[in-house]
C-alpha cells in the first residue's frame, strides 16, 4: 500500500501512502519524510477518534430509543395478540433486521451487504438485550 521512491545507501526506502476507501486505490497523501508522516498519522487518528465519539453518541441515542420500544413491548408481553401485531411486538424480529440491513446497504455504495450485516448484527444483539432487560424487569416486578 505504498511505493518505493528512492534508494538510500543501496537499500529501498518504503514510503507508505494513505488510500481512499473506493476500489480505485488512488493515493490521497504521499509521504515525503518521517516527521510529516507522523504528523499526518496523528491527525488522521484524531479524526478517527472524533468519529468514534460521534458513533458512540449515536449508538447511545439509538439504545435510548430501544428502551422506549422495550417499554411499549412489555405492555403486550402476556396479551394474546393478532399474529401481525404479535410479530411487531416480538423482540426477535429477523424480518425487521433484514429490512434495516437492506435499507442501509441501498443507501450507500462503499460498504458491502456483508459489511453492514456484520456491523449491525452486534447492534441488534445489544438492542434486543436492552429490550429483554426492560421486559424481564417488568415481569420480575409483577412477581414480587
Amino acid at each position: 500500500m505504498g511505493k518505493i521512491i528512492s534508494k538510500e545507501n543501496e537499500k529501498d526506502v518504503y514510503i507508505p501512502c494513505i488510500y481512499n476507501i473506493s476500489n480505485d486505490f488512488k493515493p490521497i497523501i504521499s509521504k515525503k519524510n518521517t516527521t510529516e508522516n507522523l504528523e499526518n498519522l496523528e491527525n488522521l487518528r484524531i479524526d478517527i477518534n472524533n468519529k468514534d465519539d460521534e458513533i458512540i453518541n449515536l449508538l447511545l441515542e439509538r439504545f435510548e430509543i430501544c428502551k422506549k420500544i422495550g417499554d411499549l413491548k412489555k405492555n403486550y408481553d402476556n396479551i394474546n395478540l393478532l399474529d401481525t401485531l404479535h410479530q411487531k411486538m416480538n423482540i426477535n424480529d429477523k424480518n425487521r433486521e433484514e429490512i434495516i440491513i437492506e435499507r442501509l446497504y441501498k443507501s450507500q455504495n462503499k460498504l458491502t451487504y456483508n459489511d453492514i450485516k456484520l456491523i449491525y448484527s452486534n447492534i441488534f444483539i445489544i438492542s434486543k438485550n436492552i429490550q429483554e432487560n426492560i421486559i424481564n424487569k417488568n415481569n420480575n416486578d409483577n412477581n414480587v
